[in-house]
């Protein structure tokens, strides 16, 4: 039966395209996916497998900044934060979702995480709120499709900002939505300069 959940578990794990992982108490890595093997390996150059301990490879500066984060879900807490990785030069800015592992006891064994890309989204939100800036003295006068344009993309903002329980194809088409507008307000103004130009 053991053998047969532990199939179902790492298949379940594999088949989430985000970084999946869990280690002990110890902090022993227990169970992980390709894509946190993956991601792992681009940041520190190190192959892990079960057994081996979470910080293989790891700096001494990160281990520091991570052990207060994990005593914390050790003890019982479930986090969600924000973290910047650097990828040989390439920034992305990803969401951490950790979580306690207990077992038939309720007594905390372990610490389970996913860890998601959300650069888009972070693209999305900079691109958003320089825009913000850009316009915050002409909106109350703009008219028409414009304006529409404006306020379904701060709605659109909105909502991906402020709903943590979206799943990933709603965040996906919120971002394609934003975009589209965004797209849209960027031609817009494109246009109006032109038309400014000629006059």
């Amino acid at each position: 039966m053991q053998n047969f959940l532990e199939c179902y578990t790492q298949a379940l794990t594999e088949g989430i395209p985000d970084s999946v992982w869990a280690f002990d108490k110890d902090y022993k890595l227990v169970l992980c996916n390709a894509a946190f093997l993956d991601m792992r390996k681009s940041l520190y150059g190190f192959d892990l497998v079960p057994g081996d301990s979470f910080f293989k490879g790891v700096t001494e500066q990160s281990i520091q900044k991570w052990i207060p984060i994990y005593n914390e879900v050790l003890n019982g807490k479930r986090l969600i934060l924000d973290d910047t990785r650097d990828v040989k030069g390439n920034f992305k800015q990803v969401r951490i979702s950790l979580t306690p592992v207990y077992n038939k006891s309720n007594e905390v064994i372990g610490c389970m995480g996913i860890t998601i890309d959300i650069s888009n989204e972070k693209n999305l939100e900079s691109q958003i709120k320089q825009l913000k800036v850009g316009i915050s003295d002409i909106t109350k006068t703009l008219r028409g499709p414009f304006k529409l344009s404006l306020e379904r993309l701060f709605s659109l903002e909105d909502q991906l900002l402020h709903n943590l329980n979206l799943e990933q194809e709603e965040k996906e088409e919120i971002i394609r939505l934003a975009a589209n507008e965004l797209q849209l307000i960027k031609n817009a103004l494109l246009e109006l300069n032109e038309l400014e130009q000629l006059l």
